[in-house]
């Protein structure tokens, strides 16, 4: 008696001399035609064939992830996932369905991603990306978390006593959510372009 298998098996035995065929931990690749060929040399070879597909509960290959983000920001969720059947993916706000919630025209969505533009303290909320097939599901959630902070002094600059022609940096380190635009000015006139240069941390450069 002999087998014919598809190549690229898991991992294969033969028990019962030959006549079982055991695939241990099988896998996608596993799935195709089998055949069982019977011969004594007496009359004409037996041969069976047989179809095996493997399938697949869902299992995630990019899962969502918690979005801390400002007002006016946008928060981006991403969920996929795989299994066999091919799952069906599934959007959650809140504990329900995502096409039931309540409409929001700042937020696009489709099976693999979720997008809120120009967020408001109001978005702060739950999602969950749920995948689906005859064998169960997987499910992950997450939070977006909308920030809202008035602009507040972190480190104050400190006074300088510097040497004529030297390099100047001052600093003035401030936190807030939205991040806080920071500019400097000099007996009420703004400092830019020329020899003042300012970080998007907020230090100034005068050279």
């Amino acid at each position: 008696m002999s087998l014919r298998v598809p190549r690229f098996l898991s991992s294969v035995e033969y028990e019962n001399y030959g006549k079982t065929l055991v695939i241990r931990y099988a896998d996608f690749q596993d799935s195709g035609q089998y055949e069982c060929e019977a011969t004594n040399g007496v009359g004409t070879a037996q041969t069976y064939s047989m179809d095996v597909q493997v399938q697949a509960i869902p299992y995630f290959t990019v899962e969502p992830e918690i979005q801390n983000k400002a007002e006016g920001e946008t928060a981006e969720f991403f969920c996929n996932a795989t299994g066999y059947p091919k799952p069906e993916m599934i959007w959650m706000y809140n504990g329900m369905r995502l096409e039931l919630a309540p409409f929001n025209p700042r937020r696009i969505s489709d099976d693999n991603k979720i997008t809120i533009y120009n967020l408001t303290k109001e978005d702060t909320g739950n999602y969950g990306c749920n995948a689906t097939n005859v064998h169960g599901y997987t499910y992950k959630d997450v939070y977006v978390n909308v920030l809202a902070l008035p602009p507040g002094l972190r480190t104050p600059p400190p006074d300088l006593r510097v040497v004529d022609g030297a390099e100047v940096n001052l600093t003035c380190r401030m936190f807030g959510a939205p991040k806080p635009r920071i500019t400097w000015s000099r007996n009420g006139m703004e400092l830019t372009g020329g020899k003042y240069k300012v970080t998007e941390e907020g230090d100034m450069f005068i050279k």
